[in-house]
């Protein structure tokens, strides 16, 4: 006998793919600013913080203001400061801040040459903003700065002819430059590099739009600056052209890319690909990692978007990378995986940070990883005359819920569930209402911590005690104690058509066990116990019951082991059954 008896007139599955979102860390969006240019390019970081306060580099041409100008953040709204001297309106900043004392040093990109300015923080804000040096007069696309670990400052960039070229400051206040020197002179003058600071090394990743390769060469601190490793072939950090046609812009590289950098010297970079291009078909966003045996793997994030920034947050161990949604403007939108098996589920809809319907593009964020940066973490983008932005929250959606649904198993209610993807997950609250009353928790079940691979859960509910609607929520549970709901999962029963006398469960049993019995009708109901000599051992139940589904607990700590019989009779249904008690 089955639970036939009640009827399922409905049951709402929650089947798609979302994300638990932390309550306390809701999205923040930014007010506009205006500006003459779009928010690019690639590789650069417009934004820092320090001071418990976002900075950026925003170039006006509004009719009041003509220039490049810090602007730092007070709620939501953007406030002008001081104009970077002699700094034009028509140009791209890449920052780097010094933790130390707050110093950041900004690197802007004019049509062809790459000026180094100095901004000196007190107190609470930046006094001085300092014209140092100008770099490089063959910027072909755009320029990247970083410190490395003994102080030196370096610059890389591309130039005509598709040439990568780095620099470094020969003095150390940074006004004194040494001549460029030239990593790579056989690429495609739509190529382009970045550069990072990394465990004791400076790096240069660049695209190689010829060859269908994204490469890379490091120098280690300390050693001749003219030194860069590998000597001979650069790291091949991916290859390959996915079987898309021949030629340029047909592979693997193209000219997109964005570093973020761990604590042990990880590096990741964010990329977009060329194998959508020429007829080709497959990833489009995707993201390096170099491990720290300085071996690389590439993960796929998105078959479709453009313009991908990374965002790393060692708190939560989880990397995000931010795109447009589409080539030439959109959504902007950003998947996260933790950093331990790294999947971004790229079949999956991506979360969206802002959709007005314009064509924002050009994400960008601070060289900063997120866990450094308080409660969110910012990003910028633009349609080329707005800057917009938004917060995003820190520890960016821990648990990516697949599947959620309730189904009616025998005599009880059955609840499943599946994640994709945890991080910092202590487990689930499972939560219940009873024909819209309020909500009660009836269980817990502990969650896998952080995990890339699916997991499955399921909870029993075996308390439907008569008919209506029951409501099930999940409520997530971080291990620092955020939480969040699921959607309602809802199974409506109606009345039982027919009596049932369940098997009890367990069976043996010692000393406890539990029977479930359902009567379709109001109906004197009348259940005991019996040793096999007939003799009434315990009466569980002897009452008027309304139609309904039954649970009873049975405590036979009194009694010797052996086996006993249990009577059910209800109007005119008797049924009986045994049970053994081992103790």
């Amino acid at each position: 006998m089955t639970i036939s008896k009640f009827k399922i007139i409905f049951i709402v599955i929650f089947l798609s793919i979302f994300i638990f979102s932390v309550s306390n860390h809701a999205q923040i969006d930014l007010d506009p600013v205006t500006a003459n240019t779009n928010a690019g390019d690639k590789p650069q970081s417009k934004v820092w913080y320090y001071g418990d306060t976002w900075w950026a580099i925003i170039p006006l041409n509004d009719g009041t203001y003509d220039g490049t100008y810090l602007h730092h953040l007070v709620g939501t709204t953007w406030v002008r400061d001081d104009k970077l001297p002699s700094s034009g309106n028509n140009t791209h900043a890449d920052c780097k801040v010094v933790d130390v004392d707050g110093t950041t040093y900004v690197l802007l990109v004019h049509t062809s040459h790459a000026d180094l300015y100095k901004l000196t923080y007190s107190g609470t804000t930046y006094t001085t903003l300092s014209f140092l040096h100008t770099i490089t007069t063959d910027v072909d696309e755009t320029a990247t700065i970083d410190i490395d670990g003994s102080g030196k400052m370096w610059c890389a960039w591309d130039a005509s002819g598709g040439a990568m070229n780095v620099s470094w400051s020969t003095s150390s206040d940074y006004k004194s430059w040494s001549t460029p020197k030239t990593l790579f002179t056989t690429g495609d003058n739509d190529d382009i590099c970045a550069l990072t600071a990394f465990d004791g090394k400076i790096g240069v990743l660049w695209s190689n739009q010829v060859d269908e390769k994204f490469q890379f060469k490091y120098h280690t601190d300390g050693t001749n600056e003219n030194t860069w490793l590998p000597t001979s072939q650069p790291e091949q950090a991916a290859t390959g052209n996915g079987g898309c046609g021949s030629g340029n812009h047909c592979g693997i590289a193209d000219d997109h890319m964005n570093f973020a950098v761990n604590s042990d010297g990880t590096l990741y970079a964010a990329v977009k690909t060329s194998l959508n291009d020429d007829g080709g078909s497959g990833i489009q966003i995707g993201l390096l990692k170099r491990s720290t045996s300085a071996s690389w793997s590439f993960y796929d994030v998105s078959n479709s978007g453009t313009r991908p920034i990374a965002l790393l947050d060692q708190g939560y161990n989880t990397i995000t990378v931010v795109y447009t949604s589409t080539t030439g403007g959109g959504h902007i939108v950003y998947k996260s995986s933790p950093t331990t098996g790294i999947n971004f589920h790229p079949s999956s809809n991506p979360n969206v940070i802002y959709d007005t319907g314009n064509n924002w593009n050009n994400s960008t964020s601070t060289k900063q990883n997120i866990d450094v940066t308080g409660s969110n973490a910012l990003v910028l983008f633009s349609d080329g005359g707005t800057w917009r932005g938004s917060k995003i929250p820190h520890g960016v959606f821990p648990v990516e819920l697949a599947l959620f649904n309730g189904n009616i198993n025998g005599n009880r209610i059955e609840l499943n569930w599946k994640t994709a993807t945890e991080v910092n997950n202590y487990g689930f609250n499972i939560e219940r209402a009873y024909n819209n009353d309020e909500w009660l928790t009836i269980g817990f079940v502990e969650g896998h911590g952080n995990s890339n691979s699916p997991k499955e859960y399921s909870f029993y509910d075996s308390n439907i005690n008569q008919p209506g609607k029951y409501s099930y929520r999940l409520k997530q549970i971080d291990n620092d104690g955020i939480f969040e709901y699921s959607d309602v999962v809802t199974v409506n029963v109606t009345t039982p058509e027919m009596y049932y006398l369940s098997q009890n469960y367990p069976n043996p049993f010692n000393p406890t066990t539990t029977i479930n019995y359902i009567i379709p009708s109001d109906e004197k109901v009348s259940l005991k116990v019996y040793d096999l000599l007939g003799r009434e051992v315990a009466s569980l139940v002897d009452e008027y019951k309304p139609a309904g589904t039954y649970s009873v607990t049975f405590n036979a700590d009194k009694l010797a082991s052996g086996v006993y019989i249990y009577r059910l009779v209800a109007g005119g249904y008797i049924s009986v059954k045994r049970m053994t008690l081992l103790k």
